[in-house]
């Protein structure tokens, strides 16, 4: 930059970016990276494997395949329960219990079955100055039993008098079968 005269003046200009929608090289995140030597070793493999043993042979193929990592890749249908809870309450949950994923399952179960009839969750009053730490667990239930649970919403509204969604029931539940 040139010489203006005035003292404190900029020598080089700021270091910002110029799309702030796009990371600087530094902060992109890397591709991962693809080793030669891992394919050909698996190739190998499947060609020494395909007279003694053609069904491991045939799966090596699969995964050395363009896309092939969707076959080893674990299984993550299962959807997530999102509960939003207090830090506190999440503290006690987990000193009493390990499976919070099963416990919600047996909840669920016990609601489709009309022996458990949640509560209305408590919600703050706007404005109201409530402070507490949140956090959120996201356990992972059986998908049918959430389906379910969802499809027979409308009709135990009319008997609940409100609209239950499953992470109400689940963190009903939780609080209910460990005495929170």
């Amino acid at each position: 930059m040139e010489d203006t005269g005035v003292t404190n003046t900029p020598t080089r200009r700021p270091n910002t970016r110029t799309d702030p929608r796009r990371p600087t090289k530094e902060h992109r995140m890397p591709r991962r990276p693809y080793n030669p030597k891992i394919h050909a070793d698996l190739t190998t493999a499947a060609s020494l494997l395909r007279d003694t043993n053609p069904d491991l042979a045939t799966s090596i193929d699969k995964v050395t395949a363009p896309g092939g990592w969707e076959h080893i890749r674990p299984d993550t249908t299962r959807p997530n329960v999102p509960i939003r809870l207090t830090t506190a309450l999440k503290a006690q949950i987990e000193e009493r219990t390990t499976d919070i994923a099963g416990d919600i399952n047996e909840g669920l179960t016990e609601y489709l079955a009309g022996r458990f009839n949640p509560d209305a969750p408590v919600r703050a009053r706007r404005n109201s100055g409530a402070t507490e730490d949140q956090t959120i667990i996201t356990p992972r239930p059986d998908p049918e039993l959430v389906q379910q649970v969802k499809d027979t919403a409308e009709e135990r509204s009319a008997s609940l008098g409100w609209k239950p969604n499953v992470s109400a029931v689940a963190l009903a539940w939780l609080r209910h079968k460990h005495g929170i």
